[in-house]
C-alpha cells in the first residue's frame, strides 16, 4: 500500500491516484473471476429489458409518446434495485473489517472510494454498453447516434454508483440494507418530493398556482428528478426520444448538468460522512512502543 499516513491525513494526488486504481483492478478482479455468477446475475435484468426495449422504440414506430415513455421507464426501472445491493456489499466490507485493514494499509479516505467508484462505473458499464448497441443497431429514433444519449447513460453510471455509497451510510448492516434499501429508495426518492410539490401546490392560492409558468406534471417530474439517478436518467431518455408536452418540457441538457452537479454533491458528502464515521488509524510503521510503555508505567 503506497502512502503514509492516517485515514484523515491527505496524500498527494499521484499517489491517491496509483492506490485507486490498484483497488480498482482488485474490485474488479474478484467481481469478473471471484464473483462472475453473480456479476453476470446483477448485469443480465438490465441488459436483457435494455435490448427489448430498444427493439420495441425502433421496431415499433406508431408509438406515441406515452408509449415510448412508458417503454422508457420499464427499461430504467429493472436497475432500481442496484443500489441497494451495491450498499449492501459496501456495508458488508466495513463489517468484516476490510475498510480498517485498507486504512491500516495505508488506502486514504479518497483512494478507497475514487478506487470503488472507478469499479462500479466500469462494471455498470456493461449493460450500458449492450443499451447503446441495441439503440445504434435498431436506431432507435433520438438516441442512436445523439451524443447526448451516450453522455447521459454514462454519467448514469457514476451517478448511480455515487448513490450507492451514500446508501451504505443510512443502514446499520447489511441485511438490513438488502431488505430495505429499495423501500428507502422509493420512499425518499420518489415519495416525498411528489408528495411535496402536492401539498405545496394544494396549499398555494388557486390564483398563485395558475399564474406559475410550470405546469403540475412537469414540476412534479423534475422534483423527482432531482432526487433520483434513475429518474433523472428517464428525463434524459424520454427528452430525446419521446418528449411530453409539459412546461418545463424534459431536457436531455438540463437532465446531463444535474447528473454533473448531482454527482460532485453526492462525492462531497460521501467523503465528509466517511471522514466522520471512520476512526483515524495509526501510519503504517509507527513506533507505537513508547505508548505502550507510557501505560505501563501508569499501571
Amino acid at each position: 500500500a503506497a502512502g503514509a499516513g492516517g485515514e484523515h491525513e491527505w496524500s498527494p494526488w499521484p499517489v491517491v491516484w496509483r492506490q485507486a486504481r490498484a483497488l480498482c483492478r482488485f474490485r474488479l478482479h474478484v467481481a469478473v473471476v471471484g464473483q462472475p455468477l453473480a456479476t453476470a446475475g446483477l448485469s443480465i435484468p438490465w441488459a436483457c429489458s435494455s435490448a427489448l426495449a430498444c427493439a420495441v422504440l425502433g421496431g415499433v414506430h406508431s408509438l406515441g409518446s406515452e408509449a415510448r415513455a412508458s417503454v422508457s421507464a420499464a427499461m430504467v426501472v429493472s436497475g432500481v434495485f442496484l443500489p441497494g445491493i451495491a450498499a449492501a456489499a459496501l456495508l458488508k466490507e466495513r463489517e468484516m473489517g476490510l475498510r480498517h485493514l485498507l486504512a491500516v494499509s495505508g488506502c486514504g479516505l479518497r483512494a478507497f472510494w475514487l478506487g470503488t467508484l472507478l469499479a462500479e462505473t466500469a462494471l455498470a458499464l456493461a449493460p450500458i454498453a449492450v443499451l447503446w448497441a441495441s439503440a445504434t443497431l435498431l436506431r432507435v429514433p433520438g438516441w442512436a447516434g445523439k451524443p447526448l444519449f451516450y453522455l447521459a447513460t454514462l454519467l448514469f453510471a457514476a451517478h448511480q454508483a455515487l448513490f450507492s455509497f451514500l446508501l451504505s451510510f443510512c443502514f446499520p448492516n447489511s441485511t438490513s440494507a438488502a431488505l430495505l434499501a429499495p423501500g428507502l429508495i422509493l420512499c425518499v426518492t420518489v415519495l416525498l418530493p411528489a408528495l411535496a410539490v402536492l401539498g405545496l401546490h394544494t396549499l398555494l392560492p388557486l390564483a398563485v398556482t395558475n399564474a406559475l409558468p410550470w405546469s403540475l406534471g412537469g414540476t412534479l417530474t423534475w422534483a423527482v428528478a432531482s432526487c433520483s439517478p434513475h429518474v433523472l436518467l428517464w428525463v434524459a431518455l424520454v427528452a430525446l426520444n419521446a418528449p411530453f408536452d409539459v412546461d418545463p418540457k424534459p431536457s436531455a441538457w438540463m437532465a446531463v448538468c444535474l447528473q454533473v452537479a448531482a454527482s460532485f454533491c453526492l462525492a462531497l458528502v460521501v467523503l465528509l460522512q466517511e471522514a466522520s464515521f471512520t476512526r483515524p488509524v495509526d501510519p503504517p510503521g509507527r513506533d507505537t512502543q513508547g505508548d505502550d510503555d507510557d501505560d505501563d508505567d501508569e499501571e
